[in-house]
């Protein structure tokens, strides 16, 4: 059986390293040679992306994509360099042009060719999660630098680094919200592409839509439950199950004890006893509904008090709020939210 010709190593600099560090999953990026039996009878050409004057082919899985190699390079240092590099004299040609391999889908590799003819769609386009993670792996892997930052600032949408965004990004209609059967996968892709300022925002989520079960055996969409089950990595459990622990305790004391607690040495509450009164209720209530959600939404507001026990009330659970995310990196076992670099 012939294998795949290795690409010269006078060009495999940092800037060819994405790809193959991530060979496992995605595969050398290579040309493929005439003696390998890789290019089978039933390859398909794509109906899109095939362009009669185009100067290399792009297989992915049986789908070949006729492009040019200078549409490629501008958009991407990986193919810029692999183009660069001398070629072997048994390279397997179609058509005149050569074929390169790559990692992915038919499918993903069709939306990401349709990013780079037509940047200005990426920022309006309507994409599902799987293929915003796809688009991001890919962009990662095989240096998209362009495309990487415009998937990366969709999903920072829903998974910001501020509270306000946060409050925000829950306040949106249900549609465009992560399913919950994909947080894991998002987890997973953001963990591989290095995107940090993403996670904690993401594993809060992934708390307040499973529980840890889940969290600890995966899942499959119920809808079809043949396809492969998604899980985390071990790591991200533990850090997960810690930071439930650690999410819960702080948040009882700064939402469920210490702002419903009356202000000692305070006669300012014009009704005491009411006041009391739903001091015990709310108290109960905050308590359950933390239990339910690790972090308590922001329009969620007690009623029934006093105009000065109001106030003081609602600029306790402000505050708590702020603190609690401040401190959501720590909760996980993350950096600090400033050495959340994006790599």
């Amino acid at each position: 059986m012939a294998s795949l010709a290795q690409p010269s190593t006078s060009v495999t600099s940092s800037k060819r390293r994405r790809a193959t560090e991530s060979e496992s999953d995605h595969g050398a990026l290579t040309f493929i040679t005439s003696s390998f039996i890789g290019i089978p009878s039933q390859t398909a050409r794509s109906a899109e992306f095939w362009f009669e004057d185009g100067n290399i082919i792009i297989q992915a899985e049986k789908t070949q994509f006729r492009v040019y190699r200078g549409v490629l390079s501008r958009h991407s240092v990986y193919f810029k360099n692999l183009f660069g590099e001398p070629e072997s004299n048994d390279k397997c040609l179609v058509d005149g042009c050569s074929v390169v391999r790559v990692s992915g889908t038919e499918v993903d590799w069709c939306k990401l060719l349709q990013a780079i003819h037509d940047f200005s769609q990426v920022k309006n386009a309507s994409y599902s999660w799987p293929q915003l993670i796809s688009l991001l792996r890919l962009g990662h892997a095989y240096q998209f630098d362009e495309i990487r930052s415009a998937i990366i600032a969709q999903m920072s949408t829903m998974f910001p680094s501020q509270l306000h965004d946060w409050d925000n990004a829950l306040a949106i209609p249900i549609d465009p919200k992560v399913p919950p059967v994909y947080l894991f996968e998002v987890a997973k892709v953001a963990i591989e592409t290095g995107q940090k300022m993403l996670l904690p925002a993401l594993y809060l989520q992934c708390l307040r839509t499973h529980g840890l079960e889940i969290i600890y055996t995966g899942l499959r969409p119920p809808s079809n439950p043949v396809l492969q089950l998604s899980t985390l990595p071990a790591a991200v459990q533990s850090n997960l199950s810690v930071g439930r622990e650690r999410l819960l305790v702080q948040s009882l004391e700064l939402f469920a004890l210490y702002p419903l607690k009356s202000p000692d040495g305070d006669d300012r509450c014009t009704n005491p006893a009411k006041c009391t009164l739903r001091r015990t209720e709310a108290t109960a209530r905050r308590m359950a509904q933390i239990v339910k959600e690790i972090f308590p939404d922001n329009g969620d507001v007690d009623t029934g008090f006093c105009d000065y026990c109001t106030q003081i009330v609602v600029e306790r659970k402000r505050d708590g709020r702020k603190r609690l995310w401040d401190a959501l990196t720590y909760m996980f076992g993350l950096p600090v939210w400033t050495d959340l670099v994006v790599e």
